[in-house]
């Protein structure tokens, strides 16, 4: 009799061994699952024309090739010329490979081809339409500086297209683009001293546009520039390019932006915070500090602050455990972008797990048992039981309170089938204790 009991004690103690890594092998795998939180802001293109400079009304074919790479997203580049009515589709392989086309300009002035792919703006291209090639000396001839939208790179954050373009006066206030007769070389100054690295700027002969040179367009530039030509020291107009009046609009980001937690120490999750532009993750230029504020009722993972840097763009925040059931906010602020965000937490009571563990415990060992359970005294029916659904609920409050260890399982171990495996494994065990207590008093029939 003590040998059968032995075995059967045996027995349940390896099913609920068996069990449990069974649990936790499908809680690793639904962990894994889990999907991936941001996508980075395509990066910025940066195209080549040639020629850059077309007749008025003179239909010209003109060659279109990228200077970099082509984001890997962006299978198809709109390109488009508003003013000129111009739109046209590309591949990226037509782009890295340069394609041939053509263009009517209807209107003489200076004008962007401006590109984007999955409806976001990815880079703009400048170029000039004259009214003839006339290359006799001009004396109302004049340089114009003027700059493009900012173009992003992953690796580098946000440039800042510059261009140099000769225009002559025609009538008494009017200005158009003049293709000049020779190349004509520039070089950049910034009064305000905070670009050091001066890029040359060039107008090709019988071309009214130079091509763009990028200069890096950080947080909190503020560049006052003028070109000076090469040859006679004539200057451009002044133009001021600043991160305030011309910088993108960027946004703080978390994802998720609301998450449910459980009231248990078992019960933590994440957010990601990030910079964004137009919703996807943009790489800041420099160090990035990000205020925590949260409640009392529930705890983050760093407490005061994140931080965003070029290495690293994406700065996780756990959050967990709370105290008590309800809604809370945790929030992020960056003080010198005046940028914020916040998470939408929902703290849920955990009661419904715990019962449903203590049933399935209670009854799984009825339906274990079976006749045999009733066979005997009536108390002993009642304590044998009772030891099954308090075993049941001990084990899933212990994993509760995280004394089991399940690190990384939690969301897996908080649902109902995890409660149910659980407490089926938590009354067998009860039952395995019952049966060793009662056969060493004596008590079995």
């Amino acid at each position: 009799m003590k040998r059968t009991v032995s075995f059967q004690i045996v027995a349940v103690l390896t099913l609920g061994i068996a069990a449990l890594t069974a649990i936790y092998i499908v809680g690793f795998y639904w962990q894994s699952a889990s999907p991936s939180a941001t996508r980075p802001l395509a990066t910025g293109l940066e195209i080549n024309l040639t020629p850059s400079t077309f007749l008025v009304e003179s239909r010209t074919s003109f060659h279109a090739k990228a200077i970099t790479d082509v984001d890997p997203t962006c299978n198809t580049i709109s390109a488009v010329i508003p003013d000129l009515g111009y739109s046209h589709s590309f591949t990226r392989k037509d782009l890295l490979d340069g394609i041939q086309t053509e263009i009517d300009p209807p209107k003489v002035g200076l004008f962007e081809m401006v590109f984007a792919c999955n409806g976001h703006e990815i880079g703009a291209t400048p170029l000039s339409v004259v009214i003839g090639t006339e290359l006799a000396p001009v004396a109302n001839l004049r340089w114009v500086l003027s700059f493009g939208k900012p173009i992003y790179r992953e690796d580098s954050f946000y440039w800042l297209p510059l261009v140099v373009s000769a225009e002559e006066r025609r009538g008494k206030d009017t200005w158009v683009p003049r293709s000049v007769s020779k190349d004509a070389g520039f070089v950049l100054r910034d009064k305000n001293a905070q670009l050091t690295n001066l890029p040359q700027l060039a107008i090709e002969h019988n071309t009214a546009i130079s091509k763009p040179s990028l200069i890096p367009f950080p947080f909190g530039a503020d560049y006052a520039l003028v070109a000076f030509n090469n040859a006679d020291g004539s200057s451009t107009n002044e133009v001021r390019a600043t991160w305030k009046d011309q910088g993108p609009q960027l946004e703080l980001a978390a994802f998720p932006r609301e998450v449910v937690l459980y009231a248990a120490p078992i019960s933590t999750t994440s957010t990601t915070v990030y910079l964004a532009s137009n919703g996807m993750r943009v790489t800041p230029s420099a160090h990035l500090d990000v205020l925590v504020k949260r409640s009392p009722s529930v705890k983050t993972s760093p407490s005061d602050k994140l931080a965003l840097t070029r290495e690293d763009p994406l700065a996780i925040c756990e959050i967990g455990p709370a105290t008590t059931s309800g809604e809370t906010t945790v929030g992020f602020k960056e003080p010198s972008l005046n940028l914020q965000t916040s998470v939408l937490i929902h703290i849920l009571s955990p009661m419904r797990f715990l019962a449903i563990a203590t049933i399935v415990g209670f009854v799984g060992v009825v339906v274990a048992r079976g006749k045999a359970l009733f066979a005997q005294a009536v108390w002993l029916v009642a304590l044998e039981l009772l030891t099954a659904a308090a075993s049941a609920f001990l084990l899933y409050a212990a994993d509760l309170q995280g004394w089991l260890k399940p690190v990384g399982l939690n969301e897996f171990t908080l649902s109902y089938l995890a409660a149910a495996c659980i407490g089926m494994v938590g009354g067998y065990l009860g039952l395995a204790v019952f049966k060793g207590v009662a056969a060493l008093f004596g008590l079995l029939p």
